[in-house]
Order: C-alpha cells, then structure tokens, then sequence
C-alpha cells in the first residue's frame, strides 16, 4: 500500500533583474523510433548502495502569485541532473555563470542531485537567474543513509507557472525506492487548449543499481499522483531514469510499462538519444514520459538533449565541470 507524505518546500524572495531573451528551440521529432539495441556497453559510473531509510513528517507552505494573463509563447521545461550541485559547484564563477545561462533557457526545471541543505547555492542560483523572475522548491534531502542523500528542486518562472497547493514525496511500504519521487501540479497558459491547464510533474533519480525494479514501480506512483491531483490534464514523468547501457538493456525496457504500453505511456526521448557529457558514451539515462489521454489539452513538443558542450562552445573538460549529464528539454505549447 502507498502512503504520501508531504514535504516542506521553500520558496525564494524576489528580486529585481530583467528577463533574458530566449533563442527557440530547434524542431525535434517527437514519435519514438523503434527501440535501438544499446545492450553490453561499458559501466561507465559506480554506485554504492543505502541501507536505511530516515523520514520526517512536514507541513506544506508555499504560494506563488500567477498572473492571469494569456501568454503568447508556450513554456519551456526541462529535467536537469546537475551533478553534486551545492556550494562548491557554485563557487566556481565560470561554472555558475554556464548553470544560469542553461537554466535561462526554460521556464520551468526539475533538477536533481542537489546536496544543499541550508539552501546557499539554491539561494545563489536564484539570485544569479534574476530572482524577479525565478523562484524555486526544494525537497529535504532524501535517502536511505545518513550519510547521502539529495534533494529535489524545481526552479520555475511564477509569472508564468503556479504551483498549486502542495508538493509531496511519495514512500511506499515495501521501500522501492532509493530516492522516492516528488510530484508537484503546476498551472500554465497553454496556448494549444487556449486556457488554464493543470499538469502533474512526477520527478525522480532512479537508483541505477535497481532502475528495473524502480521503473516497475513508477505507475503505482503516476496513478497515486492522478488520484491526489485529478483537475491535471496529463502526468509527465522525467527525470535521470538511468535506463540504458548496463544499467537498464533494450529487453528490460521493453518489459517496462513505461516503455512498451504506448496505448497507457507515451516516451518521448528516443532511445538513440545520447544525454550524456562524454565523447566515449552513448547512453539515454534521462528520460520524459507522459500520460495517455482521449482528449488531451497538453501538447508537448520539441524534445531533445541540449548538448551544452556544443551549444555554449565548451571544452569537454568545462562542459563536465558542470554535469555528466545533459538536460533534457521540451516544449509545453
């Protein structure tokens, strides 16, 4: 039996400093191709295993103003693993300065891997993206030791995205997860349906020692999410899946409901996608799903990896200054 519990989420003061412009996205294809086989590639990270889990009980507190305009240009999403990001990522002027010209590329971002817990670097971050314009909710840190664990955040644009009520981290009883996931309902403009929409935002870092496992247990938590939040359009699921390579093989995926019920999920990222910082790798670890509707009013397009290497004209070694992974983005018309 899944239980929820809520988790405390910060949100950020504001600040003055004017919104930068944004290039638009290249167009993607959106189908998913025919599943590429990536099956016996080199291990490429090491992973230790958590033995015990520590929980808190915490109130929800946070509100943020949305202006009820109708907005002309859909928003911008992305799921980020920036890896270890804390105080000594943020530190690094030249690092801190490529996070925020990446970050400022969205509208709203869910990011993982966060180890701050008295919330400096979050505080920073936001400040360097233009706290009149940005705002973010952090999770506690989350993990079965003591000794590590990370937090979950979403740094968002309130002038164009609200988060509705709450947000909460899901523990289920026969303790699936490393990392339970967090679920957050936002509301936009869409410019598709012509009105208000709500979406359900299902954010996780699988374990990549136990991503089958993980992966198996994601519907209960998606059809958790559409019980707590009935109001939202669609369910997207994103975030670093760990699902390829050694970690998760082309027969595995092709067991998962996530990745082989298209009449329930639809994936978006094509498994030939590459989301990962190296020139000896070719691994689609991040991942966005979304739920199937009839009749949907969520329109998502334009998926891909924002390879920043390329993009920001990065040496290899500045580009994995900042991650090992690339963000992966999309559209919200």
């Amino acid at each position: 039996m899944i239980t929820v519990m809520i988790i405390m989420l910060v949100l950020g003061n504001d600040d003055n400093e004017e919104k930068e412009v944004e290039e638009e996205h290249e167009e993607e294809e959106q189908e998913e191709e025919s599943r590429k086989r990536k099956c016996g590639r080199k291990r490429i990270r090491g992973w230790r295993k958590r033995k015990r889990r520590m929980w808190k009980n915490f109130s929800t507190s946070t509100h943020a103003q949305f202006i009820d305009a109708q907005q002309s240009s859909p928003v911008r999403v992305a799921s980020f693993n920036i890896k270890q990001f804390g105080e000594s990522k943020m530190s690094k002027p030249a690092v801190a300065e490529n996070i925020v010209r990446i970050l400022k590329r969205y509208d709203i971002v869910f990011v993982m891997e966060t180890r701050d817990k008295d919330q400096k670097s979050l505080e920073q971050l936001k400040k360097l993206l233009g706290a009149a314009e940005w705002t973010f909710v952090a999770s506690d840190p989350i993990g079965r030791t003591s000794s590590y664990k990370e937090q979950y955040v979403f740094f968002f644009r309130p002038h164009l995205l609200t988060l509705q009520d709450k947000a909460i981290i899901f523990q289920d009883d026969e303790d699936k997860f490393e990392r339970e996931p967090i679920v957050a309902q936002f509301e936009y403009w869409s410019s598709f349906a012509n009105a208000k929409v709500k979406v359900t935002f299902v954010g996780a870092h699988l374990d990549p020692d136990d991503v089958v496992n993980e992966l198996n247990a994601l519907p209960d938590v998606i059809a958790t999410a559409e019980s707590l939040f009935p109001t939202s359009s669609a369910v997207i699921v994103m975030g670093d899946f760990n699902s390829d390579c050694t970690y998760m093989n082309c027969e595995e995926r092709a067991e998962t409901a996530l990745f082989s019920t298209p009449e329930v999920y639809t994936s978006l990222v094509p498994d030939k996608t590459d989301t990962t910082v190296s020139h000896n790798t070719d691994c689609a670890y991040d991942r966005v799903v979304i739920t199937v509707h009839d009749r949907p009013k969520v329109k998502v397009t334009k998926v891909k990896a924002f390879n920043f290497e390329k993009e920001l004209g990065l040496q290899l070694d500045e580009a994995q200054d900042i991650s090992d992974h690339y963000p992966v983005e999309f559209i919200l018309e």
